[in-house]
């Protein structure tokens, strides 16, 4: 991703005042990223109070974002996208869990 970030307040000023030539949404490891063009600089999103990027884990999220802030319309860039599965397992896989211990309990 770009070097230089872009909080959400600056992001949103510069989409309300029409200066943006270019949004991306780039693919990285375990999401995506959101890139900016105005004028000669290129910035990324960065997280709230941190200079890091930010990255949505979910591109709809991503996309959603950019609809709320009045930016409907950006490219994709899916070349570097890698998922990461979460380190805590979903619903689905703790139940599994839970009643495959109960089996186990009742049967023995």
């Amino acid at each position: 991703m770009s070097a230089e970030t872009i909080d959400h307040a600056a992001l949103v000023a510069l989409a309300g005042s029409g200066v943006i030539s270019d949004v991306e949404v780039k693919g990285d490891i375990g999401g995506w990223g959101i890139t900016v063009r105005y004028g000669s600089k290129e910035s990324t999103l960065s997280q709230a109070r941190r200079k890091k990027s930010k990255i949505f884990k979910n591109i709809q999220v991503a996309t959603l974002y950019l609809k709320e802030i009045g930016l409907p319309n950006f490219k994709v860039d899916a070349n570097r996208y890698e998922p990461v599965e979460s380190a805590r397992p979903g619903n689905a896989a703790r139940l599994r869990s839970i009643h495959q211990k109960a089996q186990l309990q009742t049967a023995g």
